[in-house]
């Protein structure tokens, strides 16, 4: 009965969003949070972390899951009803001469990443990259994921055949070193669905529902865990593995789309926590904003919430703990049920007042093309990908460097711009 309401209520709300102007971003909250949630229960496939689960574990999280969706929808229907108005005034227009101001400093940075990460990940895959230091990794995400969204909008801004073709190789060969070079899939999927909902945005046109589901099934069933097998194995091997795992035993390809999709183990380590009744600090949460101060001045200082949970639940460091709680199970180890509620109602909140702005930029004069929009499409998905799977600190830490770099070339490409 908790799955029937869960379902009807979702795709209920999601049909109104959708024939609402296309209201994406609290879309795509609803979307994310119920795949989190259904995907798990249709894969069917525990994973209990070596702790005691029953029917009745699974029974009282999921109730927790129901209820987030429901203060997350009557909240954000009340702010979408609102219909609150931006005013638009001295927008930043994007246009092909200002990326081409700022393109090649991608190019040149993407090589420098290359350089810098090795050609032999090319066969053995970037799983190597995980032994990268933490600034390392900073900048191949910063740079790549730039480097790959300005090719993206080059042929979002191309006026003609020529350009479109040129545009169209750009986005070639950028998807291809970004695929090879980064261990985050995220870098490759976030800046796709940002450009495939502008040009929808550009389009004028509501969707049609049975091909955003076609693209959202074919992400999911094909897409991520092709792109594990990639990461892991490297181009070429990638490619062979997955076709042997995609048409050889059903049981290996559901065990291949659980690590693929990460959601099954977070939806597991949500049930042990809401039902183990785990909390941490909820200073562990405001992690980014003390990312300056020495633990030599402060020795308690918090730790990354997944290591927060080994110590709570004793588990062995190796144990897969870099899969985050979930967004349910985050809420709930801060504050609890209440915890749950608050995240729900601001995530409503948040998505709501995007979703507002947008459609505000989207009726202004050349505001499909605006940097405004550009920008917010795209850390809307950063910051609810990252929350719905649940580690908020270190998803606002990595926004920062993801995008603040690539929002001040933007800037700098007007300015210069000016002065010629």
């Amino acid at each position: 009965m908790i799955i029937f309401f869960f379902v009807t209520i979702s795709v209920t709300y999601a049909i109104y969003l959708l024939r609402s102007n296309f209201r994406f971003i609290s879309l795509l909250f609803l979307t994310v949070f119920s795949i989190s949630f259904l995907l798990p229960i249709i894969m069917d496939k525990p994973f209990n972390y070596k702790l005691y689960l029953d029917a009745s574990n699974y029974d009282y999280t999921n109730k927790l899951y129901l209820l987030a969706l429901i203060v997350f929808v009557v909240t954000n229907l009340i702010i979408q009803l609102a219909n609150i108005k931006f005013e638009m005034n001295n927008l930043l227009i994007i246009k092909t001469k200002n990326i081409d101001n700022i393109y090649p400093i991608y190019v040149l940075a993407t090589i420098v990443v290359i350089m810098l990460t090795g050609l032999n990940i090319v066969t053995g895959g970037s799983t190597a990259t995980l032994e990268n230091s933490s600034i390392m990794k900073m900048l191949q995400g910063s740079v790549l994921l730039g480097y790959l969204y300005l090719s993206y909008l080059y042929l979002y801004n191309s006026n003609n055949t020529r350009n479109k073709v040129k545009s169209l190789f750009l986005i070639l060969i950028s998807v291809i070193v970004v695929t090879i070079f980064i261990f985050g899939r995220r870098i490759l999927i976030y800046p796709t669905i940002a450009i495939l909902v502008l040009y929808i945005y550009k389009k004028g046109k509501t969707p049609n529902l049975l091909h955003l589901s076609a693209i959202a099934l074919s992400t999911i069933l094909i897409i991520l865990p092709l792109m594990m097998s990639i990461r892991t194995y490297g181009l070429k091997d990638g490619f062979v593995n997955f076709k042997d795992i995609l048409v050889g035993d059903y049981n290996k390809y559901i065990d291949y789309l659980a690590v693929g999709t990460d959601v099954n183990y977070s939806y597991s380590l949500a049930t042990i926590i809401t039902n183990y009744q785990v909390h941490v600090n909820i200073l562990t949460l405001f992690k980014p904003l003390f990312i300056f101060i020495p633990r030599s001045i402060w020795p308690n200082k918090p730790q990354p919430l997944s290591e927060e949970i080994v110590k709570k639940l004793n588990f062995p460091f190796d144990q897969g703990m870099s899969i985050p709680p979930g967004f349910v199970g985050e809420a709930y180890i801060y504050l609890g049920v209440f915890g749950i509620i608050l995240a729900s109602i601001i995530f409503a909140i948040f998505c709501g007042l995007a979703d507002q702005y947008s459609l505000s930029l989207r009726k202004a004069e050349n505001g499909i093309y605006s940097i405004n929009l550009i920008l917010i499409t795209i850390l809307s998905i950063q910051l609810i990908m990252g929350s719905i799977r649940g580690d908020t600190a270190t998803n606002i830490q990595e926004a920062l460097y993801l995008f603040i770099p690539l929002a001040l070339l933007l800037w700098l490409s007007q300015i210069k711009l000016k002065f010629k």
